[in-house]
């Protein structure tokens, strides 16, 4: 009966670290594309603010 327990104990610790697993697995793919989207938006901004000084300087013609 204690081995039947044991075995038992160490499936659920097994599924509880392949979850935790998967969820860190997530965690990372989340970070991943946040950065990738800071990228990306930093990139916008410039393009935003190239934009910006172009206007202004037709503005002053």
């Amino acid at each position: 009966a204690k081995v039947v327990q044991l075995e038992g104990s160490a499936a659920g610790q097994v599924a509880e670290l392949e979850r935790l697993q998967q969820k860190v697995r997530d965690l990372e793919l989340k970070m991943a594309r946040s950065a990738q989207n800071r990228q990306s938006n930093s990139s916008l901004m410039e393009e935003l603010n190239s934009e910006r000084a172009r206007v202004i300087a037709a503005d002053k013609k």
